[in-house]
Order: C-alpha cells, then sequence, then structure tokens
C-alpha cells in the first residue's frame, strides 16, 4: 500500500473544508463596515493603475485596490485598464493606438509612459520620497510605465492592504489582436498568487495568518464580466491540488444589468460563485438612487440563493454617495476616494 504524506492529507482536507463551507461573513451581517476598496489604486491622487496609486491608497488605509489585468504579446500579465493604449493619460509614441496584445512587454515599457501632466499628485512619480509613499522604497520599475501584476503583487503583499483583481482578457479577444488570448491563459493568475507562498505554509495556518501572504489570501479576490471564465477559473481553483493552500480566495462576477441580480432566470449565472459586483447607480440615467439600491438588496437578501454572497458595488466618487452607501447591506464599496473612510464612525 503506497504510503500518504503529512501535506497530502492536508491538501485533501483543504479541499474538502472549503468545499463544505464559507471563511467568511458578510460584513453587514455582522455590523462591520463594507472594505473600501480603491479603483485603479487611489485614482484621486496618482494616476491610474499606477505602483504609486497602489502605494498611495495603502497608505491612506483603504482595505483593497482593485486593478485591471490585460496581457501583452507575451502573455505578461499587464496592470491596465485599456485593450489599446489610445487615451491621453498613456504616450507611446509612434505606437500610440496599439493593441496591448500586439506589444511585447520590453516595447511597452521602452515607448510608453504616463502622461506627466495628467498627474493629479503635485509630485510625478520620479520625485516621490520613501517617506511620501514607504511601499515605493528599493523599487527598481520605471514608476511612468504600465505594471506588472506580479511587481504589483511583490509590493502590497508588504502592505495590509489586499488586491482585487479584475480579468479583461475577453475585451482583448473583442477587439480582434492578431494572437487572442488562449482559453485557459488566464490561469497564470492563479500560478502566481500561487508563487506568493511556494511552500504551501498557509495550508498549516495556526490562525496567525496576518503575517502570511496576504493573510493567507483572504484578502485576494477575483471578478469579471465574463462569467464563464470565473467558472473555469474557480474550478481550478477549488480541485486542483496546487491550489489548495489558496482557498480562502474569493471569487466573484462582474454584473452589467442589476436587475438580473434578482431574476430567477439569471440565478445560475450570477450567483454560482462567492459574491457578485454591480453598478451602484440604478436611477435614471446612471444616476444614484439610494431608495431603489435599498430595494434591490433587501430582495437580494430574501433570495437564498444569495443571501450570504459577497455584494460589491462600482464606483463611487463622491463623499455623500460614499456616506449613504456605508450604512447599506453591501460588503464592499469600489471608489476612487479612498482616503475619505477614515472620516466614517461606526
Amino acid at each position: 500500500m503506497p504510503k500518504i504524506s503529512l501535506k497530502s492529507i492536508l491538501v485533501l482536507l483543504s479541499l474538502l473544508i472549503c468545499q463544505l463551507s464559507t471563511s467568511w461573513t458578510p460584513a453587514h451581517a455582522v455590523g462591520k463596515k463594507p472594505l473600501v476598496i480603491a479603483h485603479r489604486g487611489d485614482e484621486s491622487e496618482y494616476m491610474e493603475n499606477s505602483l504609486p496609486a497602489f502605494a498611495g491608497a495603502a497608505q491612506v488605509g483603504a482595505d483593497m485596490v482593485e486593478l485591471d489585468v490585460v496581457y501583452t504579446k507575451d502573455n505578461v500579465p499587464l496592470v491596465f485598464h485599456d485593450v489599446a493604449f489610445e487615451r491621453e493619460m498613456i504616450q507611446c509614441g509612434a505606437l500610440q493606438g496599439a493593441l496591448v496584445r500586439n506589444l511585447s512587454l520590453e516595447q511597452i515599457q521602452t515607448h510608453c509612459h504616463f502622461n506627466p501632466d495628467l498627474y493629479f499628485h503635485p509630485q510625478t512619480p520620479q520625485t516621490l520620497a520613501p517617506s511620501d509613499l514607504p511601499l515605493l522604497r528599493d523599487r527598481s520599475e520605471n514608476l511612468m510605465t504600465p505594471p506588472r501584476l506580479a511587481s504589483v503583487l511583490d509590493m502590497m503583499k508588504r502592505s495590509s492592504t489586499g488586491v482585487l483583481i479584475e480579468l479583461k482578457s475577453f475585451m482583448q479577444n473583442q477587439k480582434g489582436a492578431s494572437d487572442p488570448v488562449a482559453p485557459n491563459q488566464d490561469q497564470a493568475i492563479l500560478d502566481l498568487l500561487a508563487a506568493l507562498d511556494p511552500s504551501q505554509s498557509c495550508l498549516q495556518d495556526s490562525g496567525d495568518s496576518q503575517s502570511l501572504t496576504f493573510s493567507c489570501y483572504n484578502k485576494i479576490k477575483v471578478m469579471s464580466f465574463d462569467g464563464d471564465l470565473m467558472d473555469r477559473l474557480n474550478h481550478e481553483l477549488r480541485t486542483n491540488l496546487k491550489y489548495a493552500h489558496m482557498q480562502k480566495i474569493k471569487m466573484l462576477k462582474l454584473v452589467g444589468a442589476s436587475s438580473e441580480l434578482v431574476d430567477p432566470k439569471h440565478w445560475s449565472d450570477h450567483w454560482s460563485l462567492d459574491g457578485v459586483a454591480f453598478y451602484f447607480g440604478l436611477g435614471d440615467q446612471g444616476s444614484f438612487d439610494s431608495e431603489k439600491l435599498d430595494q434591490l438588496l433587501e430582495q437580494i437578501q430574501r433570495q437564498p440563493i444569495s443571501a450570504n454572497k459577497l455584494k460589491f458595488v462600482w464606483t463611487v466618487q463622491s463623499p455623500d454617495q460614499m456616506e449613504s452607501l456605508r450604512k447599506k447591506q453591501l460588503d464592499g464599496i469600489i471608489n476612487g476616494i479612498p482616503w475619505y473612510a477614515e472620516h466614517w464612525k461606526f
């Protein structure tokens, strides 16, 4: 009879426990404040999706940073919102307008730079001192180019701030790149996360996980508008033994039509994972309507399939809206003003 190692037993037990129970309780159920999730980092002070923006969000006490991931020609996960270098915020010279997927990482880092004229902060990244943003200390990357996901994770793991990763490979394929992103390419994100704890020490977490990688992955969440992609990734995460130490990661689906969240025809599509994220503006032309949002959340809470799932909203940009949303049945608020949360009182 073959011998079974202790590590193998721990791996199997971890996967079994994940399938039988959940390790979180919705914030509103226990009277805690919703997570403050900085949209593309602290975009109110720094260039969106830049290392300074993420370091700045951690500095003001954001619970998590939200970021976007696309792929370069050589399959490097790049933190950038768009599928092409078209907006004024990025300058690529002769390559302006090119699809991210059609350029290698070397080409992007050589030719594409954030527009210094559009920085909100009085200091550009080149002049930021470690005393301003300690997480930037000893960073060797060029802070003026879109960062690799690996660089962001490496920096943020030294903070108490978590990471919410939005996957956008499906949008790249919709734009007709010369080399479409392969269906299984996003598994590279799970591999990157797994490499943060190569010894799988989180399998043996005794409860003091604060000192381990992102609190043993409890502060990592992944989401996408591509529901099929999220279902596939979740299956890999929950069944593949090499990811057994990452079972505290939460997987969410982004939902564009919030009315579908309370339509039984769409329950199996939207509520199959750990939760959802949806747009908070339910009024006319996308305006904020507090009463309509309350009604939607009450309906969600009455549905057995969704009552205990995570519920995030995006993207809040005003203090008044933040103040109203903090008291609702929400688990996370993706917002562009993370500094405001320090004024909350609970």
